[in-house]
């Protein structure tokens, strides 16, 4: 399983979920607007590297793929435990 956190456009459920393929799903939004995370696997060419984060990012949806340590199983799905200083990296700045 991979998992990675979208951000950008004050980003939705529905705005990320549009753009994956059917490997890939939404499992938690933070209600902070921190982020959306998906996750999924692999399946021949519909890869996170070569075609899920590419296509968020031409949606200006940019995504950042994120190790297993942050990401809690918890009873009614999935919850994204991710350091702050983590989302503050140069990659997730969203200019406005």
């Amino acid at each position: 399983m991979r998992y990675a956190i979208i951000r950008g456009n004050h980003a939705t459920q529905e705005q990320v979920q549009d753009y994956l393929p059917s490997n890939y799903n939404v499992v938690h939004v933070d209600p902070n607007g921190q982020g959306v995370l998906i996750a999924g696997e692999d399946d021949h060419g519909w890869t996170m590297d070569d075609y899920v984060l590419p296509r968020l990012a031409s949606g200006l949806l940019p995504g950042q793929e994120v190790w297993p340590l942050f990401v809690s199983d918890i009873d009614n799905g999935y919850r994204m435990d991710v350091p702050p200083q983590f989302l503050q990296t140069r990659l997730f700045k969203v200019k406005t």
